[in-house]
């Protein structure tokens, strides 16, 4: 296999690793309903510094060299990538605090989001399984 191949095929798995990573993050709609103010800030706020992790990586992607074989897939796997990253902010702003200082809980956002995530996670996996063999061809 070209080296080429392989560095692309290394960023993309750093990139699946991230993707990994916020996942596990992500807590449930249970869970944050029971998380106290000061617990729910400090979710908040890392699953913030997380996105920020992921805009890089997502810049990072885009500006990747991919091998010709695989640039269209390539294009169509950094969208995919921005819709996760979308999926996960619509997730965490679906928990918003009150002006009581009280965490509230916008149930079809977080189903929105949810959607999305499943959707950009199916896809981006397909288009990885797909790279994978063109570049293996």
């Amino acid at each position: 296999m070209k080296q080429e191949y392989i560095s692309y095929a290394k960023r993309l798995d750093t990139i699946g690793d991230l993707i990994i990573s916020i996942s596990n993050l992500i807590k449930s709609s249970e869970e944050v309903k029971i998380l106290s103010f000061e617990d729910f800030q400090a979710y908040k706020n890392e699953v913030n510094e997380t996105i920020k992790q992921f805009e890089y990586a997502e810049e990072s992607l885009r500006e990747v060299n991919a091998p010709f074989v695989v640039q269209n897939q390539h294009k169509r796997s950094v969208e995919r990538f921005g819709e996760y990253i979308e999926s996960i902010r619509i997730i965490i702003n679906s928990f918003y605090v009150s002006p009581s200082n009280e965490i509230q809980f916008n149930e079809s956002e977080h189903i929105r989001g949810l959607d999305l995530q499943k959707q950009s996670v199916e896809e981006i996996g397909k288009l990885t399984q797909l790279i994978g063999d063109k570049l293996l061809k």
